[in-house]
């Protein structure tokens, strides 16, 4: 069996890289317990790897500035996509009320009429003027809050750039979207809230309040096989609390955006003003 020899091999003199000036290998520098803890604990992690980078404060700024952009341009998507899934969620509660609405109004039928001494009336199954606009007035809000938002989605799928032209599009258009929106949104809620409530001759003429008002019940027997009164009046009133939510959402974005920009404004500032000692001292 053969047996493995190894020749030793002289190391020679140390580098002198490897030792100081008097011969003796320098000895190996630990951090203190001090600087340990500030690492630790003083700053935040971003701050801490600059300095010890020795990166230079415009060019931190500049990379904050960055990532406060993008949490921004997150912030608008995620508003969108809440935007569109409220809106659709708005939309389709009034769309099948809009639909029963025109598919019963023309069909009548003989029923009692207990305030003309229980006389029989032929008659539909919706108040003798029923007032639409209310009802029309919400869906349409919610449509042009769904396309707005479904498009600028589908720009954000094609590039950021064209996200921002149809926003821009959107801005010239109605001024101000978020608050514009949120403005719009609360106005329609309350409006087609107050509607609901207002009666001419104690009845409700709206499809919401009439579908919600005593007389409806009394009519229910005799329209069982066209329309269930309570359903829809069910119906109506989730679309209009999905509307509430609609609001506080778009008040919660639109606090959040003043905040983002008020950051970004203040930290412009700052690199601006760092910027403008830096170029003072490269000057003098």
């Amino acid at each position: 069996m053969a047996i493995a020899t190894y020749e030793q091999v002289p190391l020679g003199p140390p580098s002198p890289r490897a030792t100081d000036k008097h011969g003796s290998p320098p000895t190996p520098v630990t951090p203190s317990c001090e600087k340990v803890e500030l690492r630790k604990w003083g700053r935040p992690a971003s701050r801490r790897a600059s300095d010890e980078l020795g990166e230079d404060p415009l060019e931190r700024l500049q990379r904050d500035d960055l990532e406060l952009k993008r949490r921004i341009r997150v912030l608008k998507i995620v508003s969108r996509v809440t935007a569109a899934c409220l809106s659709t969620a708005v939309l389709v509660p009034l769309a099948i009320t809009i639909h029963k609405f025109l598919s019963t109004r023309d069909q009548y039928m003989v029923v009692t009429n207990e305030s003309a001494g229980g006389e029989p009336v032929r008659r539909t199954a919706w108040a003798t003027q029923s007032e639409t606009w209310p009802t029309y007035m919400y869906f349409g809000i919610a449509v042009v809050s769904l396309v707005f938002n479904s498009s600028i989605l589908i720009a954000y799928l094609h590039s950021i750039r064209s996200a921002n032209r149809v926003a821009t599009l959107g801005t010239a258009f109605s001024g101000a979207v978020l608050v514009l929106n949120l403005v719009i949104w609360a106005i329609t809620v309350a409006l087609y809230k107050r509607r609901a409530e207002i009666t001419r001759d104690g009845k409700h003429n709206d499809l919401w309040g009439w579908t919600c008002s005593p007389a409806a019940k009394l009519l229910q027997p005799a329209f069982k096989e066209q329309i269930d009164f309570d359903r829809y009046c069910n119906i109506q009133a989730i679309s209009w609390y999905i509307g509430l939510v609609q609001v506080g959402s778009l008040l919660l974005t639109v606090v959040l955006y003043v905040l983002a920009l008020r950051r970004l404004r203040s930290k412009k500032a700052v690199r601006q003003s760092l910027s403008a000692r830096k170029n003072s001292m490269v000057n003098s």
